[in-house]
């Protein structure tokens, strides 16, 4: 079975959903010529149709930031699925120029970039220019486009998701939406008997704090037998998006979030389809048969003085691709902060970034953190999480176990303490802290014959 979306919008037009289900009709159709059929239509906010930077250039795609393919979700899947040299790590996200030249090199035609601006989103661009010199703050205008677009297919043997979009209207050149980010715009796995693909649209911002896709995957996988998949998904957008204390810094009336999700288990499908904007666009096809929706929705329904930081910088791995983007940049992976009642963490994390990013690794060692009971040590929560959540990962397939390298630097305060966690699987990890006036440094170095290093201070 496989699912189309147009995202969450504003504009109840017939013709979106068609365009969603005629992007499924072809017999070979899988989630890139679905999401492809998209990006060359005019009438969503990817590809062709997206939405102009705050300059009026173009940028968009599953790849990010880049002016000049015409059909980015391509180019990202042979990202995904290209290896490249056994002695290099494969990066997870290119952008820019850097992004473009890998097209190139791997076969894709550049075009110009006047070539993708619709005539419908430049004359959208023009009225908000306008509306934004009238005004003292950015709005964002009711019908504006945050239609992120996507597909989910799954059958016996492949589980696929795919995403794109063209951004939010008047962006800021640069900036990198939901799609690049791994967990947030889209995720597709398989456990044991169940699989489960998502594909999500919405404020792209909101949707990385809330690590979206991978959060609800995860739900929806872990759920107990009794548990309603449909009452999951609306509890995960109320709870977890809507209510999240991680939307802190963006506006309530920006929290817009939809999508699909396809589950097959006991040889069913369930699709379930979410938005809390006015419509959802969507189709479906299961066998030869293409039905469309226009989901509308109904009035009056809600869904469908103390200092935490934490900062890390990287160079990169040597001979990095051009344009890749490591841990540092992504939400959640190379670097943590939070405050929750009296308990506050601050975590900083190096190492291979592409595994870093796989494992979401400072937001979920921080949650298990902040979540332990009350006689688990903090330093037994590191090393487990280190062991299990990134060495043994299932999701570090792809990385050589070799390359799996990981350090860091944890801080709680909690009654009145700081506790200082230093971990690492390197020979050498150097650090420092202060305390009042106090400086002290180290140079950590692992045992021999041991895994993972873990020391604890006290403060």
């Amino acid at each position: 079975m496989i699912a189309a979306h147009g995202g969450v919008g504003f504009r109840a037009d017939p013709s979106l959903s068609v365009a969603c289900a005629d992007s499924l009709r072809d017999s070979d159709v899988d989630v890139v010529s679905a999401v492809s059929s998209l990006e060359d239509n005019p009438l969503f906010n990817c590809g062709y149709g997206s939405n102009p930077t705050m300059e009026g250039t173009i940028e968009f795609g599953a790849v990010g930031a880049v002016s000049r393919i015409r059909n980015p979700c391509r180019v990202a899947r042979t990202l995904a699925l290209n290896k490249g040299s056994e002695n290099l790590i494969d990066p997870m996200v290119l952008v820019g120029p850097g992004a473009e030249n890998y097209a190139r090199k791997q076969g894709f035609s550049l075009c110009d970039p006047n070539a993708l601006l619709a005539d419908t989103a430049l004359q959208k661009w023009k009225k908000a220019k306008i509306h934004i010199e009238k005004s003292s703050h950015r709005e964002c205008l009711e019908g504006s486009s945050m239609d992120t677009v996507g597909a989910v297919f799954i059958n016996d043997n492949v589980v696929e998701a795919c995403t794109s979009s063209g951004g939010i209207m008047l962006k800021t050149p640069g900036r990198l939406g939901h799609c690049t980010v791994f967990g947030s715009g889209m995720w597709a796995e398989r456990r044991e008997n169940t699989s489960v693909g998502i594909s999500a649209s919405g404020c792209g911002e909101a949707l990385v704090r809330a690590d979206f896709c991978r959060a609800l995957a995860n739900k929806l996988l872990n759920r107990a037998e009794d548990d309603l998949p449909s009452e999951i998904v609306r509890c995960f957008v109320q709870r977890d998006f809507l209510n999240s204390p991680m939307m802190a810094p963006i506006a309530a009336d920006r929290l817009y979030a939809g999508g699909i999700v396809l589950l097959h288990e006991d040889e069913r499908f369930e699709l379930i389809v979410f938005h809390n904007t006015s419509v959802f666009p969507f189709a479906y096809r299961h066998g030869s048969v293409v039905r469309k929706r226009l989901s509308q929705l109904p009035q009056d329904t809600g869904i469908l003085d103390n200092v935490v930081e934490a900062c890390t910088s990287s160079g990169g791995i040597m001979l990095k691709t051009p344009g890749r983007l490591g841990h540092c940049t992504i939400f959640g992976s190379g670097m943590w902060a939070e405050r929750r009642k009296n308990t506050s963490v601050g975590i900083s994390a190096s190492g291979c970034g592409e595994a870093l990013v796989r494992a979401d690794f400072c937001r979920a060692l921080a949650n298990k953190l902040l979540n332990r009971a009350e006689d688990d040590l903090p330093s037994e929560i590191v090393r487990c999480f280190v062991q299990r959540d990134f060495l043994n990962s299932p999701m570090m397939a792809p990385i050589a176990a070799d390359r799996l390298y990981a350090g860091g630097i944890v801080l709680l305060h909690e009654d009145e303490r700081f506790e200082l966690i230093v971990f690492h699987n390197t020979s050498v990890f150097p650090f420092a802290y202060r305390h009042g006036s106090i400086v002290r440094k180290r140079l950590s170095q692992l045992p021999q014959d041991t895994g993972i290093l873990v020391e604890t201070y006290m403060c």
